[in-house]
């Protein structure tokens, strides 16, 4: 990145008091608001048939907010399945909406950042997704606040960008093509993380020093035992990403 590109980021992010970052989930949102993380998660994703909280939810309780909702009432006849449906995403749009209120921004001068679809998702989950990310995008954009809807590439790309440095890779033998990359210490590029990767990029970025940080470092042994990123640290990370990203000014 050029000095005058990241000049010119840094003061694009300074135009705003307030950053939010929202991972939206049908089963466990995630949010950053300046800072401060909360995740919104259905009580069947959240609890254990005894109604103790999950282990990983439980250990995220003492570092994130953990709002819990009811699980969504079923129906074997298609019509009413999806009319539940809706009112469901809106009892989980309403409770983002009332973190965010209860900070009392101006909305004209805060930002929301939300990460877009990952079109390689299942697609009845990413159908139900859209529904759900567009009553939530119309609510913000109703309520006059700037939103910007971030790929999920991007994300992966700007966070690459503002963990690792830059390195040339070329693209023929004589040397004579080159492209600058930006890999993970096990040279994976940022167009290719995953959930796990970009854990790690948050402990391994200078730019990440926080309280979210301090906790994903104590417990990022077993978190790296573990095949994935369990809920609800997998979105909030994403949220804190997308917060992180463009407070420092490695959004594009």
């Amino acid at each position: 990145m050029s000095q005058t590109s990241a000049k010119k980021q840094k003061d694009n992010s300074s135009q705003y008091t307030n950053i939010i970052g929202i991972d939206p989930s049908t089963t466990c949102t995630g949010l950053c608001v300046n800072g401060e993380m909360t995740a919104i998660m259905p009580r069947s994703h959240a609890e254990t048939k005894k109604g103790a909280l999950q282990k990983w939810v439980n250990i995220t309780s003492c570092h994130a907010d953990i709002i819990t909702v009811d699980n969504r009432p079923r129906s074997k006849v298609y019509s009413d399945e999806e009319i539940l449906k809706l009112a469901y995403y809106r009892e989980l749009r309403d409770n983002i909406g009332r973190v965010i209120e209860s900070k009392d921004f101006i909305p004209t001068d805060t930002l929301v950042l939300i990460e877009g679809f990952s079109y390689e998702s299942a697609k009845g989950h990413l159908i139900d997704l859209v529904a759900f990310s567009t009553l939530l995008r119309n609510y913000l954009v109703e309520a006059g606040y700037n939103i910007q809807v971030i790929a999920p590439s991007t994300l992966k790309m700007n966070t690459a960008k503002m963990a690792y440095e830059p390195t040339t890779v070329y693209l023929n033998k004589k040397k004579t093509r080159s492209k600058i990359e930006w890999r993970n210490p096990k040279g994976l590029s940022g167009g290719s993380f995953k959930k796990p990767d970009m854990m790690n990029a948050i402990i391994d970025s200078k730019y990440t020093d926080s309280k979210w940080k301090k906790f994903l470092q104590e417990h990022l042994s077993d978190l790296n035992d573990m095949k994935n990123v369990p809920k609800p640290i997998e979105d909030l990370n994403d949220a804190f990403l997308l917060y992180k990203v463009h407070k420092n000014g490695f959004s594009e």
